[in-house]
């Protein structure tokens, strides 16, 4: 009887092969840019907590006034102002714990101190939202719909897909 040798895959082993590898490869794309979304979320609250600690700090230490409004790190050749600007350079081993630090804020509404992000319009933003928003309740992140609006104080509404994410940091009890 004719037996042949068979040596090599056949057409439709090869295709199949091809299929599974472009399957889980588009998987591979799905979780890597869902990652990519967990951990902008992650530095975000890091990046919040930072700038809170380090009000806090600066309000400990100087026994007086809390700090004025902030809005980035100091521009070179600046003088210090007595507010979180310098402090924050102090205490962080002049190092600037917050990457792109134009879009964090420390405000005060009525004597509650807000540690704030504006989150930029790119295009994993609602990806970003999201993941700050499953993180909401743990972090006890709130939202706004802009920069100038603040939260309030004791709502027990959090954050919840807003454009600025605000982090609490202190409220004024006199």
């Amino acid at each position: 009887m004719g037996r042949y040798a068979r040596s090599g895959f056949t057409l439709t082993e090869l295709l199949i092969v091809v299929l599974l590898i472009g399957i889980l490869s588009s998987m591979m794309m799905l979780s890597s840019s869902e990652s990519v979304s967990t951990t902008k979320a992650g530095n975000i609250v890091n990046n919040l907590r930072n700038l809170a600690s380090a009000a806090m700090m600066y309000y400990v230490d100087s026994a007086d006034y809390f700090i004025r409004n902030f809005d980035g790190p100091p521009q070179k050749g600046s003088k210090p102002k007595g507010d979180l600007k310098p402090y924050v350079f102090r205490h962080l081993r002049n190092e600037w714990a917050v990457q792109d630090s134009s879009d964090y804020y420390v405000r005060n509404n009525s004597g509650t101190w807000w540690a704030g992000y504006k989150i930029p319009t790119t295009a994993d933003a609602d990806s970003v939202k999201k993941k700050l928003k499953g993180r909401a309740i743990t972090s006890g992140l709130k939202g706004s719909a802009s920069e100038s609006t603040y939260p309030a104080p004791n709502s027990t509404a959090s954050y919840n897909g807003e454009a600025v994410v605000w982090l609490m940091i202190r409220t004024n009890t006199h």
